[in-house]
């Protein structure tokens, strides 16, 4: 059976095959009782717009890039679902690239997508400098940038500060009279959230007047062949052996690693050896009393998705910026 085409549906709608379009594409008012008329014969003929041709047409895609560092975080699996709700409901697709927090990959991807691929892009990005994706991205491709800013940052931006959580968490333990000895397992990079969350523990130290000899700071690689390798874990038992009680970890990953060093020793994460991490549900360690740092993954996909739709639509509104804040959660899991 020969596939249908645009005329087909106008002349079983009785309308011109504009007022098809315009329905299709919401490109201009047309009546519920046409639009139903329209919708009728679409699905009597199972009419399926050529996309291809509307996009040679229009120059549009109806995708999205989304560039992430690392499949090995339920964090980033949590914001590229409720993107992706976002963005298909807009009529758009998402394509996915992951840099395997590899920069020279993650140029690539840009390079790669931005080449005609897409109508913008959102990333988590590994870099440092803004410029490193100006370089080889056009400048009037929408980028919206979440979770992690870049030094001379000119696009969009959505992120999210630990730094009032961690300093939270690093008071009460010094205040609360149990640990003579604390520790801090941070990234082993340059990013920026890194060197916030640090900075929330500094913080915190310096304002109780702790001496440093008594805080143990300690760095591992977080990407996902550390984890396999035990980088993270490694570190912990380092703690541990200096008589660290009470151990604050930097990130989602390090924190399941940190959990595992500590029940392989049959060590409670709350009676024994304090363990505050990072978390994102649905994953959370089934340990009543267990506080944790809760990340709004979907809270940022959901307004990643909306953010960079809306650049889409207003290219010459002012730049987006948005911080949202972690928040302290107490595991009540049985």
């Amino acid at each position: 059976m020969p596939r249908s085409t645009i005329q087909d549906v106008a002349k079983l709608a009785g309308v011109s095959t504009a007022t098809v379009s315009h329905v299709i594409n919401g490109t201009r008012f047309v009546s519920n009782q046409t639009k139903q008329v329209v919708f009728d014969a679409i699905e009597a003929l199972s009419y399926v717009p050529d996309l291809v041709a509307r996009n040679l047409k229009t120059g549009k895609k109806n995708t999205i890039g989304f560039i992430i560092p690392t499949f090995a975080n339920s964090y980033f699996f949590n914001i590229i679902e409720a993107v992706e709700s976002i963005v298909r409901s807009a009529g758009y697709s998402l394509l996915i690239s992951n840099s395997k927090e590899n920069p020279k990959k993650e140029i690539q991807s840009f390079r790669y997508l931005s080449a005609g691929l897409v109508d913008g892009i959102i990333a988590i990005s590994t870099l440092l400098d803004f410029q490193d994706i100006a370089d080889v991205v056009p400048k009037n491709l929408p980028i919206l940038l979440i979770d992690r800013e870049l030094d001379n940052c000119r696009c969009d931006t959505l992120t999210v500060s630990t730094y009032d959580s961690i300093y939270e968490i690093t008071v009460s333990f010094l205040r609360s009279g149990l640990h003579q000895k604390i520790g801090y397992l941070a990234s082993d990079d340059d990013l920026k959230t890194t060197t916030e969350r640090l900075r929330g523990f500094q913080d915190a130290l310096a304002a109780e007047h702790w001496a440093p000899k008594n805080a143990c700071i300690l760095r591992a690689d977080s990407t996902a062949n550390a984890q396999d390798a035990g980088a993270a874990y490694q570190q912990v038992a380092n703690m541990l052996e200096n008589g660290v009680t009470a151990i604050l970890v930097s990130t989602n990953v390090m924190t399941q690693e940190a959990l595992r060093c500590l029940s392989e020793r049959n060590l409670s994460p709350v009676k024994d050896v304090e363990i505050v991490g990072l978390f994102n549900p649905p994953y959370v360690y089934p340990c009543p009393g267990l506080r944790w740092i809760n990340m709004p993954g979907r809270t940022v996909g959901t307004l990643a998705g909306k953010a960079i739709l809306n650049r889409l639509n207003n290219p010459d509104a002012p730049r987006f910026h948005q911080v949202l804040k972690s928040n302290i959660v107490v595991n009540q899991t049985l």
